[in-house]
């Protein structure tokens, strides 16, 4: 409101409140930035809390990209550790062709936080194939088989229809839905607020 611009800075000021988990201050910029919304980095840093996780992906971050696996169905090799992968540390020297996948860095979560978080990315997307490493993650969840079906096509009209009005919508009209000429309940319904849905 003052005027100051978050997208001018050298470090990404909404990507620092989600590494600080302040889901206060991540709601404000992620309503303002442009361009800081993106896989990996923005994800990565939100998995550690579910609640800003949501927050990034109802401002336009690509969930999509998370299941993009180059494996896929294929036996995946052995993940070293988060904090041994080379392209993670501070100033790698030489220059990697490895890009971190999104089974990669969750494979590094307890299976009881690991489901919550692939449930959360997958309402966010319409049809994506869970690869190999995912489906492994999710069979020793407690509601893996529910969160596996949620990636089955077909999927229900409504989440298909909320996908493509956000979709066309664009990341820049979404951080402005509230001040679009449409009714309040669809406002909420394209922002996942679920309890839309029962009244």
């Amino acid at each position: 409101e003052a005027g100051a611009d978050p997208n001018l800075d050298f470090f990404s000021p909404l990507l620092l409140a989600v590494r600080k988990g302040n889901v206060e201050l991540a709601a404000l910029l992620a309503r303002i930035a442009t361009n800081q919304l993106s896989f990996p980095a923005a994800v990565l840093l939100g998995m550690n809390c579910t609640p800003l996780l949501k927050i990034l992906m109802d401002h336009g971050c690509d969930a999509r990209a998370c299941f993009h696996c180059d494996y896929g169905s294929e036996a995946h090799p052995h993940f070293a550790p988060m904090w041994q992968i080379p392209e993670l540390r501070y100033r790698n020297p030489s220059p990697t062709d490895h890009c971190v996948q999104f089974c990669e860095a969750i494979s590094n979560y307890a299976s009881n936080r690991s489901g919550p978080i692939i449930s959360l990315l997958l309402d966010y997307v319409g049809h994506v194939r869970l690869c190999s490493r995912l489906l492994e993650l999710l069979d020793c969840c407690i509601d893996g088989t529910h969160i596996k079906q949620k990636a089955v096509p077909p999927h229900p009209l409504m989440q298909l229809c909320r996908l493509r009005i956000r979709e066309v919508l664009g990341t820049g009209r979404l951080k402005t839905l509230n001040t679009l000429p449409i009714p309040d309940r669809l406002q909420r319904f394209l922002w996942y607020n679920v309890e839309c849905l029962s009244e």
